[in-house]
C-alpha cells in the first residue's frame, strides 16, 4: 500500500470478510483489472502481514470470568496464522488511609493454606509450624507477613473505615526508580535457569545424564544474564524526583517470572522465546483527564500560542483557523479548561503498563488459541500483578499525596505562570487577535514559553522546552537545579500592584550566535496550525523588530533614527535577497553537474569537477555579488555557472534588462513588495526563497513606522528607498540572476532568475575583446578572454572599486 493513500481501518468482521474475499476473489479481480495494475509486485504474490489493533482498555484477569472471557478470546480472533501479537497488560493500584485493622480468622487461614511461609524467597524463607501462635505485627505494629508456597502473600487483616473519595494520588519517586531497572551485582546459581532450547547432550553425545547438574549449569549460563534497563523519567509539577516513568524493558521483579512463564510456553528447540518482554511504563491515571484522545494532551496543544499568531494568517483556509480558534480561547483559555478537566477527573490509580510480544513460532501447538493464551498467559500474569517482589518493589519507590493536595499541586505549581501569561494575553494579543492591528511578536513568544513550561508542569516531557532558548530565558537552568523554573529579568513583572502588566525588553532577547536571529518557541505550533510560510512571515517580522531593539546607536550615526530603523530594514531584505541568490546558483549547478559527477566515464566530467570547485570558492566569498579583487569574484562565477570553456569565455549571459541603476533595483524591489501575493512574485526575487516574506514584512513596518513617526506615504516610501540605495551599495551588490529573456517558444521573460541570464548595475557595458601577442593554445586563450571580458565589465562599472594604477594621466586634458 503507498503510505500517500492513508491506511484502512477496519473491524474485526471486515478484516474477517477481506480475507475471504481476498483468497475468493483476488485472482478472478487481477485478471479483469486495468493494464495499468500489473505490476510485478502483485504477480504470484499474497499479502503475508496485517497489522491489527484491537481490544482497547478492555478489563481481563478477573478470575470470576475466566470461562466467558476465555470463550470470547477464542471466538473473536483465529490465531493459528498469526505470527506475531504485541500486547499491552495494564495493572492499576490505589491507596486510600486505613482507620483500622480488624485480623482475619486464624483458623481459616491455616485451614486453606496447609502451607505457610514467613519470606517470599524460596532460598531463604522458613515454614511456619503454627500459624495459630505467630505474632500478627512486629514490634513496629506492621503485618508480619506470610506466605504460600508459590509466594503469594496471604492476607491476615482487613482494612477497615476506608473511603474511595480520600484515594490518594500514586506517583513514583524518580531518584529511587533505577532499583527497579538495575540487575542485581551477582546472581546464584540456583537462581539461574536452564535454557530449554540448549539440548546439553548435543554438546556432549558422550553424556547421556540429564540430570547432570554441572553440565546443565555449564549451558545455564549460556541465558542472557540480567541487565540494566534503560529508562526515561518525567517529573511532575516541578517537583524535579517526584512523576512517572517509561522504560525500554520491564521491572527486574518482573523479569525472572516473565521468564519462568516463557519456559513454559515456549516449544523446546525451537531457537526462541514464545514471551519476550518489550517495555513498560508506569504513571497516574488522573493524566486520562488532561486529554480528550490518546495521543492528545491539552497542555501540549500550543491553543493559545497558535491563538496569538492568528493575525499574521493570509489564506482563507488560515484566517478561518485563526477565527475559530479565537472562538474558543475568548470562551475558555486553554489552561482554566485544562485545570477544571483536571479537578473533575475522578480516576486516580497507578497504572503500571508492560508490553509484552508473542511469538507463535516459538509457541507450543497447544496454545494456538485464544482460550488458552488466556488462561494460560493472561491469567498467569494477573498473578505476577500481585506477587510480593513485585508489589514490595513498586511499593518502595511510591510516593503518596493525600486526597487534598492531590491533584491540586499541579494547579499549585503551575499557577504563578498561567496568571502570567494570562495577563500578557490580555494586554499584549487578545486585542490583536481579533482586530487587523498586529501585536507584537515578541509576545507570541512569551506566551510560547510560558504554555511550553505549563507542559511540562503537567507532563514532565523535557522536550517541549527548547533547550538553548530555555536555557538562555533561564527556566530550564532552575529546573535542572530545583525542578522549579526561573524567569530572566527581560520578562518584566506587571500586574494590579505594579499597576502596569507583565512585558518584555526585547533588547535581552536571545538571538543566534551566527545568525544573529531570535529563538524562538512558537515555530512547531504555527507550522501546524497554519503553515511554514505563515511562520516565516511572522519570524521574520519578529527578527526585524528584535534587531531594531538591539542596534547599536553607533550604527549608521549619520542617519535619522528612522532613517537607521528603515537602513536595518532593508539590509535584512538583501542579506536575505543575497543568501537566495547563493541558494539558487548552488542549486541550478548542482541540478546539472551531479548527474555528471556520478557517471565517471562521463565525457564532461572534468569540466564538470571543475565547476563543483569554482561553486565552493564563490560561496565562500564575502561579497558574492560584487567584482572582488582584479574581477576573481566575477570569473570563478562565471567558471562555475559555465557550461563549458567557449561559454564561459562569453561570460556571463546577460538579461533583457542587461544594466540598470540602483534606483531602478529598489523600484522593482518596492513594486514587488506591494503584489498581494506570492505567485505575483518575480525576477530578480525567487519565490521558493526568503527575500520575498523579508520584503513584505520590511514594508509593511516601514508604512506602520512613518506613521506612527507622523510622516507622509510618501515621505516614507522616499525614506525607505533611499535606506535600500545605500544598503545595496554597502552590501556591494553589483549583479544578480534575472528573468530568462523571452525566445520563440516562449513569448515572456521566466518568472523563475536564472543562471543564464544576469542582470548588472551599473553603467552601459562596453566588453572589447582584448588580444596578446603570445601563442596561446585554444583552451588558455578561452580562458584568457573570459577574465578579460569579466575585468572590463568591472572598469566599465562606476560603481566598482578604483585602481589608480589603472589611471593615466596624460590621458586627461
Amino acid at each position: 500500500m503507498r503510505r500517500d493513500r492513508g491506511t484502512f481501518k477496519l473491524s474485526i468482521a471486515e478484516m474477517k470478510k477481506f480475507a475471504k474475499a481476498y483468497k475468493e476473489n483476488f485472482d478472478t479481480w487481477y485478471e479483469g483489472a486495468p493494464a495499468s495494475y500489473r505490476f510485478p509486485e502483485l504477480e504470484d504474490s499474497v499479502p503475508v502481514i496485517a497489522i491489527l489493533n484491537y481490544g482497547q482498555n478492555r478489563e481481563v484477569g478477573t478470575a470470576q470470568t475466566i470461562d466467558q472471557v476465555a470463550e470470547f478470546w477464542d471466538r473473536e480472533i483465529d490465531y493459528k496464522p498469526v505470527w506475531r501479537m504485541t500486547i499491552a497488560l495494564a495493572a492499576h493500584y490505589a491507596a486510600v488511609p486505613v482507620q483500622d485493622w480488624r485480623p482475619y480468622n486464624a483458623q481459616r487461614i491455616k485451614d486453606a493454606n496447609p502451607e505457610i511461609y514467613d519470606s517470599d524467597d524460596p532460598n531463604s524463607r522458613t515454614l511456619i509450624q503454627d500459624i495459630l501462635t505467630y505474632p500478627l505485627v512486629d514490634g513496629n505494629g506492621l503485618e508480619k507477613r506470610i506466605y504460600a508456597p508459590d509466594c503469594t502473600r496471604i492476607k491476615r487483616r482487613r482494612a477497615v473505615g476506608l473511603h474511595s473519595s480520600e484515594r490518594c494520588g500514586i506517583m513514583q519517586d524518580l531518584s529511587a526508580i533505577h532499583r527497579l531497572f538495575c540487575a542485581p551485582s551477582g546472581l546464584d546459581d540456583e537462581l539461574m535457569e536452564v535454557d530449554p532450547v540448549v539440548d546439553p547432550d548435543a554438546h556432549n553425545p558422550g553424556n547421556i545424564n540429564d540430570v547432570d547438574h554441572e553440565l546443565n549449569m555449564q549451558y545455564a549460563r549460556r541465558l542472557p544474564p540480567l541487565e540494566d534497563v534503560a529508562y526515561t523519567s518525567y517529573p511532575h509539577f516541578f517537583s524535579k524526583n517526584i512523576g512517572q516513568w517509561q522504560a525500554d524493558g520491564v521491572m527486574q521483579p518482573m523479569m525472572p517470572l516473565i521468564r519462568s512463564l516463557s519456559n513454559e510456553l515456549s516449544r523446546p528447540h525451537s531457537g526462541g522465546k514464545a514471551i519476550v518482554a518489550l517495555n513498560s511504563q508506569c504513571y497516574n491515571t488522573i493524566a486520562h483527564s488532561t486529554r480528550f484522545s490518546a495521543r492528545h494532551h491539552l497542555a501540549q496543544k500550543g491553543m493559545l500560542t497558535a491563538t496569538s499568531a492568528g493575525p499574521w494568517a493570509t489564506t482563507p483556509k488560515a484566517r478561518n483557523t485563526a477565527d475559530k480558534l479565537f472562538g474558543k480561547v475568548s470562551y475558555s483559555l486553554p489552561h482554566e479548561r485544562l485545570v477544571n478537566q483536571l479537578l473533575l477527573g475522578s480516576d486516580n490509580c497507578l497504572r503500571v503498563e508492560n508490553n509484552f510480544l508473542i511469538d507463535f513460532d516459538h509457541l507450543r501447538g497447544e496454545f494456538h488459541n485464544g482460550g488458552d493464551i488466556y488462561r494460560h498467559f493472561i491469567m498467569k500474569y494477573e498473578a505476577f500483578c500481585r506477587h510480593s517482589s513485585l508489589l514490595e518493589a513498586i511499593k518502595s519507590v511510591s510516593v503518596l499525596l493525600t486526597h487534598d493536595c492531590f491533584p491540586y499541586a499541579y494547579v499549585w505549581c503551575g499557577h504563578p505562570f498561567a496568571v502570567t501569561m494570562k495577563m500578557l494575553w490580555k494586554a499584549h494579543s487578545e486585542a490583536g487577535a481579533s482586530t487587523p492591528s498586529m501585536p507584537n511578536p515578541i509576545y507570541v513568544e512569551a506566551i510560547s514559553v510560558l504554555e511550553r513550561l505549563l507542559n511540562y508542569n503537567y507532563t514532565g516531557a523535557a522536550k517541549v522546552l527548547p533547550r538553548r532558548l530555555m536555557m538562555e530565558l533561564w527556566p530550564l537552568r532552575g529546573i535542572m537545579d530545583t525542578g522549579f523554573p526561573v524567569l530572566w529579568p527581560g520578562f518584566i513583572p506587571g500586574g494590579s500592584s505594579y499597576g502596569r502588566p507583565p512585558s518584555i525588553d526585547m533588547r535581552m532577547w536571545p538571538v543566534d550566535e551566527l545568525t544573529h536571529r531570535p529563538l524562538v518557541s512558537s515555530r512547531r505550533t504555527q507550522e501546524i496550525t497554519y503553515g511554514q510560510p505563515h511562520f516565516v512571515a511572522y519570524e521574520t517580522l519578529l527578527y526585524m523588530k528584535v534587531a531594531i531593539a538591539r542596534m547599536p546607536k553607533t550604527r549608521w550615526a549619520d542617519a535619522s533614527s528612522l532613517g537607521r530603523e528603515f537602513r536595518l530594514l532593508a539590509d535584512i531584505v538583501m542579506g536575505a535577497f543575497v543568501k537566495d541568490v547563493l541558494q539558487l546558483v548552488s542549486s541550478q549547478v548542482r541540478a546539472e553537474i551531479d548527474p555528471i559527477l556520478a557517471d565517471r566515464g562521463h565525457n564532461d566530467l572534468l569540466a564538470a569537477r571543475t565547476r563543483r570547485v569554482a561553486l565552493r570558492k564563490w560561496l565562500d566569498v564575502d561579497h558574492p555579488l560584487d567584482w572582488g579583487v582584479q574581477a576573481d569574484t566575477r570569473i570563478v562565477l562565471t567558471q562555475a555557472v559555465s557550461r563549458d570553456q567557449i561559454e564561459a569565455a562569453r561570460g556571463l549571459a546577460k538579461s533583457a534588462r542587461g544594466q540598470m541603476s540602483v534606483k531602478d533595483l529598489v523600484d522593482i524591489l518596492i513594486h514587488i513588495a506591494s503584489t498581494s501575493g506570492l505567485r505575483s512574485v518575480r525576477p530578480p526575487l525567487w519565490n521558493k526563497g526568503q527575500c520575498w516574506p523579508a520584503l513584505r514584512a520590511a514594508f509593511g513596518d516601514a508604512n506602520l513606522r512613518g506613521t506612527r513617526a507622523g510622516m507622509s506615504p510618501a515621505d516614507t516610501m522616499a525614506l525607505f528607498k533611499e535606506a535600500f540605495t545605500y544598503i545595496v551599495e554597502e552590501r556591494r551588490i553589483r549583479f544578480f540572476p534575472d528573468a530568462l529573456t523571452p525566445t520563440e517558444g516562449r513569448r515572456l521573460p521566466s518568472t523563475q532568475p536564472s543562471i543564464r541570464s544576469w542582470s548588472t548595475l551599473g553603467a552601459q557595458v562596453h566588453a572589447p575583446v582584448a588580444g596578446r601577442s603570445a601563442p596561446l593554445t585554444h583552451a588558455e586563450r578561452l580562458q584568457y578572454q573570459m577574465s578579460q571580458n569579466s575585468l572590463e565589465e568591472m572598469r566599465a562599472d562606476p560603481n566598482s572599486s578604483w585602481d589608480t594604477t589603472e589611471i593615466v594621466i596624460a590621458d586627461y586634458p
